[in-house]
């Protein structure tokens, strides 16, 4: 390995070490706000929106590597296969499906409640 594709890997770890203490530090934050306000209305506003800031900030960053991937090897016949690196799968995909799962639950538990209030 030459000392290019080195500093960028350590970039690269940076990044994804930088945002994971930030969803980290986020989730400790919401949690100790949960614990102090005791209104579950603005819980669970804040809490969407903050799903959708730890789900942009991990795919924008996978994908912007991805990209940053594809437009250095362009020439090579792997180009796509970087959209089904694990990386990818567990920074894109998994936040998608824990979104559609969380709305399902809750869409499905507010059906329930409206069931159950009538």
């Amino acid at each position: 390995m030459n000392f290019k594709q080195n500093l960028q890997d350590i970039s690269r770890f940076l990044i994804y070490a930088n945002n994971a203490v930030f969803i980290v530090v986020s989730y400790i934050i919401f949690k100790i706000y949960t614990i102090i306000i005791k209104d579950e209305y603005k819980i669970k506003k804040i809490e969407n929106i903050l799903w959708l800031i730890w789900f942009l900030s991990s795919f924008l960053i996978t994908f912007f590597f991805i990209y940053i991937e594809v437009l250095n090897n362009i020439g090579t016949i792997h180009d796509l296969t970087k959209l089904l690196d694990l990386k990818f799968l567990l920074n894109a995909v998994i936040p998608i499906i824990t979104l559609l799962l969380g709305n399902i639950k809750n869409g499905l538990l507010e059906k329930w409640n409206r069931l159950s209030d009538s």
